[in-house]
């Protein structure tokens, strides 16, 4: 893997330690990826975090290979819960 500490530091004395994780790539490309995103709307008062994601097992697995019947209407169904 390449030296990303640099950045990786840089990130995190920007914006905190705990919200930069750095991974490790199979092609050996620098991959930054944040644990939390927020929107605020600031007139209505609301907010959306995306990326709460300190509660799952595994992160993104890049090496599923799906065909177009994975992303069909049935599919769909059948992926949700009643």
């Amino acid at each position: 893997m390449r030296d990303n500490d640099g950045i990786v530091q840089d990130l995190q004395s920007n914006f905190g330690e705990a919200i930069v994780a750095q991974q490790g790539t199979l092609d050996d490309v620098p991959t930054l990826w944040t644990t939390l995103e927020v929107t605020t709307d600031l007139q209505s008062g609301r907010y959306l975090a995306i990326g709460l994601n300190n509660e799952e097992r595994t992160t993104y697995d890049f090496n599923v290979t799906l065909s177009k019947d994975d992303f069909s209407v049935a599919s769909l169904r059948r992926s949700g819960t009643r």
